[in-house]
């Protein structure tokens, strides 16, 4: 049987799992993840170099896979104590932009990736010597109907999972985009 409550409950210090702090350009969101205390910065536009803070940069996947291993790592040598209280990925834009690559990877693993009329799997193309390669020119967002955005959405999820595991709680900053709408008549 459910009880009603008759009374407000007693807050409790708590810090989420998972925050999103977005806002404009400049508007002060890397000088609050600079002022958190054990935070380590998952920097992916090298935008913390007036800031005292404990920063990593990352350029690619490849470099934010590295950065996990290195927290996981410092980790169990604690004996399982996370090292940091805080981790932040700074931006979220940038993290999107970095995770194209693993999700065309992961649709290039489908057998929808096949391409009868080319016989080559999507994202790929034949170099001058006839090798199949990369095409670092596909676009996974750019599939019909939108269904490369299934493929990048779980790229990104991952790694936000991945970086969940290894601090009690991460901040993921994003900035939102300010569309200027013009009113009033034409001229």
């Amino acid at each position: 049987m459910i009880t009603l409550p008759t009374k407000r409950s007693t807050p409790e210090n708590y810090n989420p799992r998972l925050l999103v702090l977005f806002g404009k350009p400049k508007s002060g969101k890397s000088t609050i993840m600079a002022a958190i205390d054990n935070n380590l910065i998952v920097d992916l536009e090298d935008g913390y170099r007036s800031l005292s803070v404990m920063a990593v940069q990352a350029r690619s996947a490849k470099d934010l896979l590295e950065i996990a291993m290195a927290v996981r790592k410092r980790i169990n040598e604690l004996g399982g104590e996370y090292p940091y209280d805080y981790i932040t990925i700074d931006n979220a834009t940038r993290l999107e932009e970095m995770c194209l690559e693993m999700a065309a990877d992961d649709y290039r693993k489908t057998d929808m990736s096949y391409r009868k009329e080319t016989g080559l799997k999507w994202g790929t193309k034949r170099d001058e010597k006839g090798n199949v390669v990369i095409d670092k020119s596909a676009d996974i967002r750019l599939l019909p109907n939108g269904s490369g955005y299934f493929y990048l959405r779980n790229a990104i999820k991952n790694v936000i999972d991945v970086y969940r595991k290894l601090a009690p709680t991460l901040i993921l900053v994003a900035h939102v985009k300010d569309k200027q709408i013009k009113f009033g008549l034409a001229a």
